[in-house]
């Protein structure tokens, strides 16, 4: 089904199950068979065949004859479990409802009487409650004379003397219409409820992205939506055939509206249009998921039937449990994240998730996203870059330990056996030593070549190895003084390169 404006155009699809189970998008079906070839189709319903019944031929001077539905058509689609937006492929609910007389106080004390919708030509009018629920509204002659007595665009202004006679007209059409008013009413036979003020944020699926309305439902988990603090104070009407009334506090609805909106910055990076936006970004989408799910219980968030994301938790360093001991001359490191008693991730999945997604969200499967804080996200990226894969873990060179000494003690749970810690310690120890030059040195160094000696002093501090060259023919080597103050220094010779002397570590 397609909605533009008030004007809606029906589509019939058939659609089939896949070798997996699942269903397809479904072919379109030729208005002219099921007008004239309705028996072929066996697996239609008796809703189905009342709505196809509603197929209408147009025939033209120059000959051509074309099909489609007539203006009834929607109304026999109210309860149909197999309704959806042809753009989307999401299925929407469509119910009956009813017009609705809205009572304003204005200004000079004077009330305003509305019928909206405005009635027109058609006896039956389609409106958009949420982007997944319609209501079809079917205008009788009792609508129509209450229409007339509103006069010009369903519209009338009275003084307020005349309050009585309005409260008497709302007891008396109570039934027939819902009753939106200011001044009360309607009270002798309903039943009293409390208004929920609470927003419900419906979430529709769109392309990529998603299309969010923010609503309210005064009669909680039944009745119509409306957009926070619009209407009457006092919502008269039948719900499921009991005539009902609650009392709206409009301030509270709008507060509440607007602190759920000031709590999720995705919304407010994008425009609202007619009462909704529209979130293009994936990403995006996946943080206003976390922002609606951390209001908790302050909101109700309302999916399509069979549509669904989820962002299971955010996690952090803090989540982080690792595990670090030393293999050969390297360090072997494993880790898990615990998101519940239930579900737990080890390291090496973890690192494989990042490959699905280049933000900071990573998918589960089954609409599941585990958000990772920045800060993890990017820790998680060092990790991988300087461990390689070895068995079920991944091991660490002794030099990258450099990368991860900065946070590694962030992670919530540390387990690192004593070779790892001495390690670390002298690491430590090489950060703040600051050796001194050989007092037989006979020359004078300049900055970088201070520099290198430290450089090479540390490591051989610290116990790794390293590789420098001298170049031949000049003295701004490292010692200045030849090869063999550098072996004197605990290095030596290891061949020579054209142009060079390599040295490592002995």
């Amino acid at each position: 089904m397609t909605l533009i404006g008030s004007r809606w155009t029906l589509q019939p699809r058939e659609q089939t199950l896949s070798a997996k189970g699942e269903w397809g998008r479904g072919r379109p079906i030729a208005l002219k068979r099921l007008k004239n070839d309705l028996s072929e189709f066996n697996y239609l319903t008796d809703q189905d065949r009342q709505v196809c019944a509603q197929i209408k031929t147009y025939s033209y001077n120059w000959g051509k004859t074309e099909y489609g539905f007539n203006d009834k058509a929607i109304g026999f689609l109210v309860g149909h479990p197999l309704v959806f937006w042809e753009e989307s492929a999401t299925r929407i609910e469509v119910v009956k409802g009813e017009p609705e007389l809205l009572v304003k106080q204005g200004k000079g004390e004077r009330l305003t009487l509305q019928f909206v919708p405005e009635l027109k030509e058609s006896n039956l009018l389609v409106v958009k409650e949420s982007p997944t629920r319609l209501k079809v509204i079917e205008v009788t002659p009792e609508h129509r004379r209450i229409a007339e007595v509103l006069g010009s665009k369903n519209r009338l202004d009275v003084p307020a003397v005349a309050k009585d006679r309005v409260l008497e007209a709302i007891h008396a059409i109570s039934s027939i219409v819902t009753v939106h008013s200011d001044i009360g009413g309607g009270t002798e036979d309903a039943v009293e409820v409390p208004a929920d003020p609470k927003p419900h944020i419906h979430l529709l699926p769109a392309g990529a992205g998603l299309r969010v309305a923010m609503l309210v439902r005064p009669f909680a988990q039944t009745g119509s939506y409306y957009r926070p603090g619009t209407g009457g104070e006092t919502v008269i009407a039948d719900i499921d055939g009991q005539k009902m009334r609650t009392s709206r506090d409009l301030r509270q609805e709008k507060q509440l509206a607007k602190a759920a909106i000031a709590a999720c910055p995705t919304l407010n990076e994008y425009p609202k249009d007619d009462g909704e936006w529209w979130i293009e970004e994936p990403e995006h989408c996946l943080e206003l998921l976390l922002e609606l799910q951390e209001l908790g219980e302050s909101v109700i968030i309302e999916w399509p039937e069979g549509e669904k994301l989820r962002v299971s938790r955010q996690a952090g360093l803090g989540d982080f449990q690792l595990k670090i001991q030393r293999q050969n001359d390297w360090f072997a490191t494993s880790g898990e994240l615990k998101l519940d008693s239930q579900t737990v991730i080890d390291m090496q999945q973890l690192l494989n998730l990042l490959d699905q997604s280049s933000g900071r969200f990573v998918p589960l499967g089954d609409g599941q996203f585990l958000a990772l804080t920045q800060e993890f996200r990017k820790r998680l990226e060092e990790l991988r870059a300087y461990t390689e894969k070895s068995g079920k873990n991944l091991r660490l060179h002794p030099l990258a330990a450099v990368a991860l000494e900065d946070w590694v003690d962030e992670v919530g749970s540390l387990k690192a056996d004593k070779y790892w810690k001495a390690h670390i310690e002298k690491l430590k120890e090489v950060q703040t030593l600051d050796p001194k030059l050989p007092s037989t040195l006979q020359a004078e160094l300049r900055d970088y070549q201070l520099d290198g000696f430290r450089w090479l002093s540390q490591l051989a501090h610290w116990g790794v190895g390293g590789l420098f060259g001298r170049r031949h023919g000049t003295r701004q080597n490292l010692a200045g003084a030849g090869a063999d103050s550098v072996a004197g220094s605990g290095w030596r010779n290891a061949g020579d390169c054209p142009n060079f002397s390599v040295y490592e570590l002995a």
